[in-house]
């Protein structure tokens, strides 16, 4: 029990002793019982030591009890025995998760299996951080890359945009220029409907226009005798009386 307290690697150990009979008629019950124990709380251990100082060959026959090996072949927790001497098994021994000969050599072990822990997570928390590092140092150059980009993007950028602005004035100067043009022609076809509707002209032509009171007579019937009449020639007006 010293050995499994304390050692000289600095690894403090929290066991709990279950006090069971280790040899005689009550080992199966004594063991399965505390056994039954440590199952019950099986969250708050990690391993189970079943050890056993000394003693005659004949007192190991409590071991080899098959009530006792289906329970630790069962159990939810890895079970280290030892209990025996060099020269002797048990089948309790056979069933075991590590079996070793003596107490000492069970204290051994688990000090050994938690070097080996403590080494391996000293050699994860290394690897961490020098991944951490590595994988800091490349983002750290993978920025500095972008930033080195990013003139040469920006200036690319407002490049393509001076381009396609300038593509645009170009494009909008022609519609102007093609819109200007039309307008013109349409301005030119107008004028010449107009010229075309022209009083003036149609009196050029030798046609006149006859007014009466200010209105323009289009009916004979409407005038009435004495009624005076002004007609516009292209060249001056004439007026008139009717007569009948």
């Amino acid at each position: 029990c010293d050995q499994l307290m304390g050692n000289p690697h600095g690894f403090v150990f929290y066991p709990q002793l279950f006090p069971a009979v280790m040899q005689g008629d009550r080992v199966e019950e004594t063991v399965i019982a505390a056994l039954d124990r440590i199952a019950a709380a099986r969250d708050e251990w990690d391993v189970v030591v079943v050890i056993r100082g000394g003693g005659a060959t004949s007192d190991l026959s409590g071991f080899d009890t098959y009530a006792l090996a289906a329970n630790c072949a069962q159990f939810p927790l890895p079970i280290i025995t030892g209990i025996g001497h060099e020269r002797d098994d048990t089948v309790l021994d056979m069933v075991a998760h590590t079996r070793v000969k003596t107490p000492t050599a069970a204290a051994e072990y688990l000090i050994a299996s938690l070097a080996d822990a403590a080494a391996g997570l000293d050699e994860l928390v290394t690897a961490l951080a020098t991944g951490v590092t590595n994988r800091m140092h490349r983002e750290e150059k993978r920025v500095e890359q972008l930033a080195g980009r990013l003139p040469a993007l920006c200036s690319l950028v407002c490049a393509n945009g001076t381009h396609r602005i300038e593509q645009l004035e170009a494009r909008m100067q022609t519609a102007l220029q093609r819109t200007l043009v039309e307008q013109k022609h349409r301005l030119a076809l107008i004028e010449k409907v107009i010229e075309g509707a022209s009083p003036m002209l149609i009196l050029q032509r030798g046609y006149s226009i006859t007014r009466c009171e200010g209105r323009v007579v289009r009916d004979v019937s409407a005038l009435a005798e004495g009624s005076v009449l002004t007609t516009t020639l292209a060249d001056g007006e004439v007026t008139s009386v009717v007569l009948n």
